[in-house]
């Protein structure tokens, strides 16, 4: 199982968790430098299990999702090395960080929800009146939500890429989905990944 990584928006990307070539759990915190090709051993994580799929950074701390054995969010102070961790209130699927402090969770539930890092206060939102993609072992595991920001229009949406007949725009202002009339070629996008390119970086991390 690949590590789970962030970057800063600087030139380190963090890597938390993760497995060895054998399958053993890597319970460590390291960081890779984009100039220097470097990989840094930071620190190890003595909390959870450090199976999961998301980690953000966040106020100088990292945020590690984790899915298994129970879904917790793990973090670690980069400057303190203080390692915490808390619950989340359900089982999540898919999950987005609007690389600013706030988490968008779709449930397994079909439930839609943004979640304050600074403050750890949920609000629950609408869902587009759809079923989550499913794999063909019924299980809903995704990461198909894309935060998309105009510079142009200072205009920030989510998309929900599930595959054809089947995506969505969410308008974070209206709280609203609209569907998008797509010509997808992929009919079921449940275990797609998927990420945004910066073209004005900027700096996450003092």
């Amino acid at each position: 199982m690949a590590p789970s990584t962030c970057f800063d928006g600087d030139k380190l990307i963090y890597l938390v968790g993760g497995t060895d070539s054998v399958g053993e759990q890597v319970p460590q915190v390291s960081s890779f430098n984009i100039e220097t090709q470097q990989v840094t051993h930071i620190d190890n994580m003595r909390l959870g299990g450090l199976y999961g799929e998301y980690l953000f950074i966040y106020d100088n701390t990292l945020h590690f999702f984790q899915e298994y054995p129970g879904e917790v969010i793990l973090t670690y102070n980069l400057s303190t090395k203080v390692q915490s961790q808390f619950a989340l209130s359900s089982p999540f699927a898919s999950i987005l960080y609007d690389q600013k402090h706030t988490i968008f969770m779709v449930g397994k539930d079909n439930q839609f929800m943004s979640m304050s890092l600074a403050t750890r206060q949920y609000k629950l939102l609408m869902w587009p009146s759809v079923p989550l993609a499913h794999d063909g072992n019924g299980l809903s595991f995704a990461n198909n939500l894309v935060w998309w920001y105009s510079p142009k229009e200072n205009k920030e949406e989510l998309i929900l890429l599930q595959g054809r007949g089947n995506n969505h725009r969410y308008s974070i202002d209206r709280n609203e989905w609209t569907k998008i009339n797509d010509d997808d070629p992929v009919d079921n996008r449940v275990s797609f990944g998927f990420t945004f390119i910066y073209d004005m970086p900027q700096r996450l991390v003092n």
